[in-house]
């Protein structure tokens, strides 16, 4: 199977009266060439047993080499300190796999 490219996977949690800030923080951030970040948030919170107070998001970053995605990401975390707990990010990192039938 062949590696594709890698993508950065970032998900916490913030109050929902920080929404709008906070997006506006990161809609603000430039992004290097071929960096694309996409924003997400969870739909089903209530099932999830997500605390009514709170409110997870997932930012996705692909694109590029994995050291542009990563030096997004920081600028990403930098950016919303004002509204996350110390140590609240959590990065994993997923590369893409070629599946093709033989």
């Amino acid at each position: 199977m062949k590696a594709l490219g890698t993508e950065l996977y970032v998900y916490y949690q913030l109050s929902p009266a920080d929404e709008a800030a906070a997006g506006a923080a990161l809609a603000a951030l430039p992004l290097a060439a071929g960096v694309q970040r996409r924003l997400l948030r969870r739909a089903e919170a209530a099932e999830a047993a997500e605390p009514a107070d709170q409110a997870t998001w997932m930012e996705i970053y692909s694109g590029a080499a994995p050291t542009l995605l990563e030096a997004a990401e920081r600028q990403a975390a930098l950016a919303l300190r004002p509204w996350l707990a110390e140590g609240a990010r959590h990065i994993e990192r997923f590369t893409p796999l070629d599946v093709t039938a033989p």
